[in-house]
C-alpha cells in the first residue's frame, strides 16, 4: 500500500512530463537531506532540476554539458508494481517507510542523440555507500528494473567525477541548499559517458 503522500505525488503527475512539463517525483522541499540540495535551472529542459546531494549537481553539469543528451529527468520513479516483482523473485525486501510502499527512483532517466544510447538511467551513489549491504539490494532492484526494459543502467560515484568538476561545484555551490541559475559556460568538462 502507498502512502497518502505517495499516492498524492501520483494524482499531481510526478515523474511524468518530458522536458520542462517533467516534475521530478521528489523535490528538494520534500525532504530534510542529510547532504547539501541543489535547486538548478536546466538550459536544455527550461526548468529548475531537484538535486539531492553534490554527487547529483556533478552528474548533472556533465549532463547538461554533453552535446548529446536532449532531456534530463531527475528523481526519476520506477513502476511499483515492477519493482515489487524484482524484490521478490530477488528475495529481497522491497523499500518500504512506516509499513508503506516506498516508490523506488532513479536518479536521472536521460534522452539521448546518441543511436547506441538513446535512453539510460543513472544512480549517483558514493562510493562508501556501496559498502552497504541493504543499499547493494535496492541497487540490484533498480538494476534489474532497468534491464528488463532495455535500458542501459549505470551507477556514478565521486570517483567518476572528475576533480575540476568537484572543484568547479565547491565554488559555485558554496552554500546548502543553494538556489542558483548556472552559466554552463563556466565549466568545460573533458570527460564523457562511456
Amino acid at each position: 500500500m502507498l502512502s497518502k503522500k505517495q499516492e498524492k505525488w501520483l494524482r499531481e503527475g510526478r515523474g511524468e512530463g518530458e522536458l520542462a512539463d517533467y516534475k521530478p517525483w521528489i523535490r528538494v522541499s520534500d525532504i530534510s537531506s542529510s547532504g547539501r540540495s541543489h535547486r538548478v535551472f536546466g538550459h536544455k529542459t527550461k526548468r529548475t532540476h531537484h538535486l539531492l546531494s553534490d554527487l547529483e549537481l556533478a552528474t548533472f553539469l556533465f549532463l547538461e554539458w554533453s552535446h548529446t543528451v536532449l532531456d534530463i529527468r531527475e528523481q526519476f520513479p520506477l513502476k511499483y508494481d515492477d519493482t515489487l516483482t524484482i524484490a521478490e523473485e530477488k528475495q529481497v525486501k522491497h523499500p518500504s517507510v512506516r509499513g508503506d510502499i516506498h516508490i523506488m527512483t532513479s536518479d536521472f532517466y536521460v534522452v539521448s542523440s546518441n543511436k547506441n544510447y538513446s535512453q539510460f538511467a543513472l544512480q549517483a551513489k558514493y562510493s562508501k555507500d556501496l559498502d552497504d549491504i541493504r543499499t547493494i539490494e535496492k541497487l540490484e532492484i533498480e538494476r534489474h528494473y532497468w534491464q528488463s526494459k532495455g535500458i542501459p543502467w549505470q551507477i556514478i560515484t565521486e570517483k567518476d567525477i572528475p576533480k575540476t568538476i568537484q572543484n568547479n561545484i565547491a565554488w559555485l555551490y558554496p552554500e546548502s541548499n543553494s538556489e542558483i541559475t548556472l552559466n554552463i559556460d563556466l565549466l568545460q568538462p573533458d570527460w564523457t559517458l562511456h
